[in-house]
């Protein structure tokens, strides 16, 4: 069993750093997340899939704790990447 502590100190996959597949996958999510997540295994119910802010409610709220805090790491990464605050 993968131990998450552990893995959070890991450096992300190269494939995860490179700016074009960030973009690719940025603009795949844009034009369709239900599509995007479900390709991820991470499958949203239809009630929810025009509505951005509920589908994250759904996923935060469903989700295992582990599992957010992977979603806040690759957020916070991708803040950095693009310099956002």
């Amino acid at each position: 069993m993968p131990n998450p502590f552990f893995e959070s100190f890991q450096q992300p996959p190269q494939s995860q750093l490179n700016p074009q597949d960030l973009t690719k996958n940025f603009n795949e999510c844009k034009s369709n997340p239900t599509k995007f997540l479900a390709d991820r295994g991470i499958n949203v119910p239809e009630e929810y899939a025009g509505n951005p802010e509920q589908m994250a409610k759904y996923l935060l709220g469903n989700m295992p704790q582990v599992q957010q805090n992977k979603v806040f790491q690759t957020a916070n990464m991708l803040k950095g990447i693009f310099g956002m605050k």
